[in-house]
């Protein structure tokens, strides 16, 4: 799991995974895709809404349809 904090080796290893389903012919949304870069570099989710310019739910929103694409979950935003 990709906490909320800097982290690129788990960048890396995204990368690696999403360029796995590229391969094997699952879609996936390029902006949707930078957009989780910014989250993750930018340490949380208000930050990268700042950034980015786009309101929170609609980040988490494309966060959980990665989740779900890659069946894992990547951003953890409570404490376990």
């Amino acid at each position: 799991m990709i906490s909320s904090r800097k982290s690129p080796i788990s960048i890396e290893i995204l990368i690696i995974l999403l360029n796995l389903y590229y391969i094997s012919g699952v879609s996936m949304d390029i902006e949707a895709y930078k957009n989780f870069i910014t989250i993750v570099e930018s340490g949380n989710y208000s930050n990268a809404t700042k950034i980015l310019g786009i309101a929170q739910p609609s980040l988490a929103q494309q966060v959980h349809a990665f989740e779900n694409l890659l069946d894992v979950k990547l951003i953890q935003t409570k404490p376990e």
